[in-house]
């Protein structure tokens, strides 16, 4: 970046100075410059890099337009994040609130319930058929003598449709918006009873 051209004289210092939201005077930057506290070149300008340096000594009567702007830009980013921010974490704790009251359900439980689910429904039939084993032999004027058999094959055969029906899922849910006003309490009842 090439250095910006050096500052003429002192009223084009004083300029600067001022656009850049510094508090000086006429009568102090001259009395600053004659104790040394700016340099001035051999041909009478000033560089910017020494005057940046006097000015890093002045206080600031309001920030440069150009920081004012930046600033502001930087706050209103930070005010729109932090109220995102409380959003989100409002609507987690609605969401909380709503599991606790029964709304919703955690994933781990309808997982554990659908195991349990499975296991009780294989039990059943697998009693089912052991009880029954005989008539279905008879049904099918078959041999009684191969009714293990049988029973190992149907035994193998459940194994891997409930091992199927307990495989890991993905599921789809469809979300109600039950805040409508066209839904009634009893529908929301009916809904509720029919996920559970």
């Amino acid at each position: 970046m090439p250095n910006p051209a050096p500052l003429k004289d002192l009223a084009a210092v004083l300029a600067h100075l001022v656009a850049e939201g510094r508090k000086i005077g006429k009568s102090k930057l001259y009395n600053d410059m004659s104790r040394g506290l700016l340099r001035r070149q051999q041909d009478g300008s000033f560089a910017h890099k020494d005057v940046k340096a006097y000015a890093a000594r002045l206080p600031l009567v309001a920030m440069p337009e150009k920081e004012a702007t930046v600033v502001h830009e930087y706050a209103e980013r930070k005010a729109k994040a932090e109220a995102e921010k409380l959003e989100a974490q409002a609507e987690a704790e609605r969401f909380r609130n709503q599991v606790r009251a029964g709304k919703y359900v955690l994933r781990n439980d309808v997982e554990v319930e659908l195991a349990v689910r499975a296991g009780v429904f294989a039990t059943g039939l697998r009693t089912m058929f052991e009880t029954s084993l005989l008539d279905f032999i008879h049904l099918v004027n078959g041999d009684p003598r191969t009714a293990q058999t049988l029973l190992a094959a149907f035994e193998q055969r459940l194994d891997a449709a409930v091992n199927e029906y307990a495989r890991p899922m993905e599921y789809e849910a469809e979300l109600i918006d039950y805040d409508d006003a066209d839904h009634t309490e009893d529908d929301t009842d009916d809904a509720a009873h029919a996920g559970a």
